[in-house]
């Protein structure tokens, strides 16, 4: 699997203007540099978020991800509040492409616990942290095993 993009999209209360950002990888060994605070390991959690994987980064999206994307942030002396928020990864494998976006704050309540799949036109909604995410057809694992070509391993339980 390859990363292409992360990309993260914030609405705040009161302001027209779109808040965010977008980070494009190239081929190969991507290396992510800046000062202290310059948003290294926001990229870096919104890729995990994106992928369902947050957990592995210690908790869920408030203990993950830096306030400023669901909760408030400074801007031009001013603290805006966040309204709504997404994060949208670009993955390809061999063949074929596809959007991975997941919100992180929803002004409509749409469920963060949902990936939204857009590939070759067509979106699909996937869930993912609940049983049968890893293999039932609506589980956003099982998609991603399936993008991947790959197969997870079975667990007997023994009686």
């Amino acid at each position: 699997m390859e990363i292409k993009q992360i990309k993260v999209l914030i609405d705040v209360k009161h302001h027209a203007t779109r808040f965010g950002f977008c980070y494009g990888f190239s081929s190969g060994l991507n290396i992510i540099t800046g000062q202290n605070s310059s948003g290294k390991s926001t990229i870096v959690s919104c890729i995990y978020y994106c992928l369902g994987m947050e957990q592995l980064l210690g908790g869920n999206r408030s203990l993950v991800l830096d306030k400023s994307l669901f909760e408030e942030f400074e801007y031009d002396n001013n603290t805006l509040q966040v309204t709504n928020s997404y994060a949208e990864l670009i993955i390809k494998n061999e063949t074929r492409e596809a959007t991975l976006k997941r919100y992180i704050k929803s002004f409509n309540n749409e469920s963060c616990n949902k990936i939204i799949v857009i590939e070759n036109g067509s979106t699909s909604s996937y869930y993912l942290h609940s049983g049968g995410d890893h293999d039932r057809p609506e589980g956003f694992y099982n998609w991603l095993t399936l993008f991947l070509g790959i197969t997870l391993p079975t667990v007997h339980e023994d009686a």
